[in-house]
């Protein structure tokens, strides 16, 4: 099987980063971890990834990453996507302006969508014992 390249996946979450590495190696790719900046530069340097997807809020870590990771010369030219919860245009063009190529709103939150399928999950069966009686 040919791989689509190396993507390094920088996520805080581990949830999200296990979703997103699921999905990755799905499409081909070969995924790399790293939870951090000082993690995330360290791969850049050490596997010259084809694409960083960049998982950190900007506020707590993502925006000094992507600086930082643009400084790099095995950095300065890979695709950077940032994922962000955030949907307001200054955190876009904040994104952009610290080097982003891709800018995808995160709208999944995993502990949200947990509740959502327990909820559904008991609702579900609470309807079927109901009709059992």
């Amino acid at each position: 099987m040919q791989t689509a390249g190396t993507a390094l996946l920088v996520a805080d979450d581990p949830q999200v980063a296990a979703t997103l590495r699921r999905h990755l190696a799905r499409a081909g790719f070969i995924v790399y971890d790293a939870r951090d900046e000082r993690e995330a530069v360290h791969r850049v340097e050490e596997i010259a990834p084809d694409v960083v997807i960049l998982d950190l809020p900007l506020e707590r870590g993502g925006a000094s990453t992507s600086r930082r990771i643009r400084e790099l010369a095995s950095g300065g030219d890979v695709p950077l996507l940032v994922l962000s919860a955030a949907q307001d245009v200054t955190t876009k063009l904040a994104a952009f302006e610290l080097g982003a190529d891709d800018f995808v709103v995160n709208t999944v939150d995993p502990s949200a969508a947990h509740r959502a399928r327990d909820r559904r999950c008991v609702a579900r069966r609470a309807s079927a014992r109901a009709d059992q009686r």
